[in-house]
């Protein structure tokens, strides 16, 4: 089994492909970005402390770049989950938390994704707490 470290390296490049059909909200026809858990990472470092965007804005932000429509929901959100539980495994190593990818201010706690981490929903909240981002 693979460990998040060894996941977040498994995708290096972004990919911008159509939509070959409906899924989530993407729609047939649409250029979709294939990101990256790197690509991902470092548009979480960009999110000022103390303040939160949603999966959606997210998405917005890392398809912009590629000059793409939107990015795959599904891609997008695994890519957040493996830069999550990479950076709780860091810090689980003592790496600061000030020095983690900031995953908290995309994941709220009443998202589906929430439930999937290992801090639990419990740690989630106390990393949000921290910067005053919303908790219910």
């Amino acid at each position: 089994m693979q460990t998040w470290q060894q996941k977040y390296q498994t995708r290096t490049r972004p990919l911008v492909k159509v939509a070959e059909h409906d899924y989530g909200d993407v729609k047939t026809g649409t250029k979709v970005l294939i990101s990256t858990p790197a690509e991902v990472e470092a548009e979480l470092r960009n999110i000022p402390e103390g303040t939160e965007i949603t999966l959606r804005e997210l998405r917005a932000r890392l398809a912009r770049k590629h000059f793409a429509q939107t990015a795959s929901p599904i891609v997008t959100s695994t890519c957040l989950h493996i830069v999550a539980e990479n950076a709780l495994d860091q810090m689980d190593l003592g790496l600061p938390i000030y020095k983690a990818a900031p995953f908290w201010r995309v994941i709220q706690p009443w998202t589906p994704l929430a439930r999937k981490l290992s801090c639990g929903l419990a740690g989630l909240v106390v990393l949000r707490m921290r910067e005053g981002l919303p908790v219910q």
